[in-house]
């Protein structure tokens, strides 16, 4: 990961003073938006019956950053241009949007009235390189080596969303629903997590999955340029539709926050680059005029795993110690009897990168069938009701 220095080679500007001088509403968006297309390359060059794939970040080094190429024989010979030198990362945009929280300015996030142009693409991306230039000094000062493996590993380095896709919901919405799926020895610790989780928020965990899948439609990763508009969507835009507009809210009441809402936990945690818990617990933010925006890929990806985890056990009184221990019994059965086979794999590919067409996977998530030690997926029409009309 590049810095500030590396890249210009003159003294950074002031981080906090710069960040009181921004519009939160409109930075929320870029840096949401600069996360989503960080890995995505460039249309494919042809030449001599071979295709060469190039980085975005390429792009955006030359266009909006304006970085000198020092061209040689037609090729940059700029180190800056090196693929592997990047200027866009996940864990240094989450660290500046945690001190956004900390340093910005509220006022402006009902100021949405706004153009975004390259200018404020560049100043974004040179704030996040001072970010990196500090992160750097602190790790020379005193170097962590848990941060250090979580920020360069389990970071970058997610599961696939496909495959926690595939086990939540043939254990949530399969497997869960009936005792008589398990074995006599456990039916004593049954729990219908299903029928608690629609009691208490309102919608089904197929819903839930469902409308989070739509979700991870932007960041298909063949969307390879910068929108020049806000990425922030309006409930009532998008949902055409009362009856999902109302299943929409009750998912994001769960899921979501005022940023206002996330500044004392980002306070607490400004020193901890590691800590994105509060992005983790709401991976969209409100602006409180019926938009919505999701923070990352990373964090939506969660929502499927760990945070549906979470929001089953707050089903569940406090005092009731016993309440996830049949949730370990079903997910050890399902880890252990989903094997790689090849049906799997097909699913899984067409998953892969996000890259899944949105209304396939709604309109067949109750279509993923197992027996025995085949997985096999079919589609079928669903009600209307749970596929969201655009």
């Amino acid at each position: 990961m590049l810095g500030y220095s590396d890249v210009f080679g003159e003294p950074a500007p002031n981080l906090i003073e710069e960040i009181g001088k921004i519009n939160m509403h409109k930075t929320l968006s870029i840096i949401a938006e600069l996360i989503g297309i960080r890995n995505v390359k460039l249309n494919p060059i042809r030449s001599f019956y071979c295709e060469i794939s190039i980085p975005f970040e390429m792009a955006i080094k030359k266009e909006i950053l304006g970085i000198d190429e020092r061209l040689v024989n037609g090729l940059p010979s700029n180190p800056v241009y090196r693929k592997d030198w990047h200027i866009i990362s996940l864990q240094m945009f989450l660290i500046f949007l945690k001190k956004i929280l900390i340093y910005g300015d509220y006022s402006t996030l009902s100021k949405t009235d706004y153009s975004i142009t390259k200018e404020d693409y560049a100043q974004i991306i040179r704030l996040q390189l001072v970010v990196a230039d500090k992160v750097e000094e602190k790790n020379k000062a005193e170097f962590d080596e848990g941060h250090f493996l979580y920020s360069t590993y389990h970071l970058n380095n997610q599961p696939s969303v496909a495959g926690r896709i595939l086990r939540m919901y043939y254990m949530l919405g399969n497997l869960c629903k009936d005792k008589t799926n398990f074995a006599a020895d456990v039916q004593g610790e049954y729990r219908d997590y299903p029928a608690a989780f629609l009691e208490k928020y309102g919608v089904s965990i197929t819903q839930y999955m469902a409308f989070l899948l739509w979700e991870l439609q932007p960041y298909d990763s063949s969307n390879n340029r910068l929108n020049y508009f806000s990425v922030w969507r309006n409930i009532k835009a998008i949902y055409k539709s009362s009856v999902n507009c109302d299943l929409l809210l009750k998912t994001l009441s769960s899921l979501s926050a005022k940023p206002e809402d996330l500044h004392e936990w980002a306070v607490h945690t400004e020193n901890e680059e590691w800590n994105f818990e509060g992005f983790q617990r709401a991976p969209f933010l409100l602006d409180g005029k019926g938009n919505y925006l999701s923070i990352s890929d990373y964090t939506l990806s969660n929502a499927f795993f760990e945070k549906l985890y979470w929001l089953i056990r707050d089903c569940y009184s406090t005092e009731d110690s016993r309440a996830m221990a049949f949730y370990e019994t079903a997910f050890l059965r399902v880890r252990n009897k989903l094997q790689p086979i090849r049906k799997i794999h097909i699913i899984r590919n067409r998953l892969h990168n996000l890259s899944l067409p949105l209304s396939d996977c709604i309109i067949g998530m109750s279509s993923i069938y197992y027996c025995g030690s085949c997985c096999t997926y079919a589609r079928s029409r669903c009600s209307s009701k749970y596929k969201p009309k655009i």
